[in-house]
């Protein structure tokens, strides 16, 4: 993990559950300005944008740096319901991407049983064909898809060489970007191309958290029937700083 002092990584780690998108994103990334407020604690840090994240206990520690920061803060990361409203007292929204947290408990035994159906990781190459066919093309871009595949976990399924499902893992170790062609559908591909990816991320000691957006789902479903466990709304946002 990226160092942010022994007091900051206490007090992430004292709810690491309720930080674990702060821990992942500064587990593979550098912090660029850690910001301490009171009992809380912001850190900004380079994937795709300039992001901040907060490990904040309460919300006026929040409302506080959002003050302190005014005019600087752009993109802002796995805000809550709460914090959501608090940033739309200073700024207007470009965008919103809301999503519903879960994570795996470590109890949660996983196992693929689609037998005939055998991920491998993906290829940098492949980044082009994942961003073409994300519904997220607003929020991505295939130079952030490539650094994805070749630093962190990922599996695909190909059908006579043609990719054809895959998943891989956000810049905050976040399980993510699940897609399967529309041909190859109800054939287990989804499940197990998830399995696979919890097994690879559970093998670097870290716990499988994911993103779903309300609207989808199939998604909710799947990972619901995985044992998956919903933590709380989050949302990402980029602001209009005009």
């Amino acid at each position: 993990m990226t160092t942010l002092g022994r007091d900051i990584d206490a007090l992430l780690n004292c709810n690491s559950a309720g930080n674990i998108s702060f821990i992942g994103f500064f587990s593979t990334h550098n912090a660029i300005e850690v910001k301490p407020v009171n009992s809380s604690v912001f850190a900004s840090g380079v994937s795709d944008e300039l992001w901040w994240y907060s490990a904040a206990n309460n919300i006026a520690d929040f409302k506080q740096f959002l003050k302190e920061l005014k005019g600087r803060i752009a993109y802002l990361a796995v805000l809550t319901n709460e914090q959501l409203a608090a940033v739309k007292e200073h700024y207007s929204f470009e965008w919103t991407l809301s999503c519903m947290r879960y994570i795996l408990p470590s109890n949660v035994s996983i196992s693929n049983i689609q037998e005939n159906i055998n991920p491998s990781k993906l290829k940098v190459t492949d980044a082009n064909t994942v961003y073409l066919n994300s519904n997220y093309n607003t929020y991505t871009n295939p130079v952030y898809i490539a650094g994805q595949i070749a630093n962190g976990p990922s599996v695909g399924v190909r059908s006579n060489g043609k990719l054809v499902g895959w998943a891989l893992t956000h810049d905050d170790t976040a399980l993510g970007m699940l897609h399967v062609m529309d041909d190859y559908r109800r054939k287990g591909i989804a499940r197990a191309l998830v399995t696979s990816l919890i097994g690879q991320i559970r093998e670097k000691g870290c716990v499988p958290f994911t993103y779903v957006e309300h609207s989808n789902e199939a998604s909710n479903t799947l990972v619901r029937s995985l044992g998956f466990v919903p933590d709380r709304n989050v949302h990402w946002v980029k602001v209009n700083l005009k």
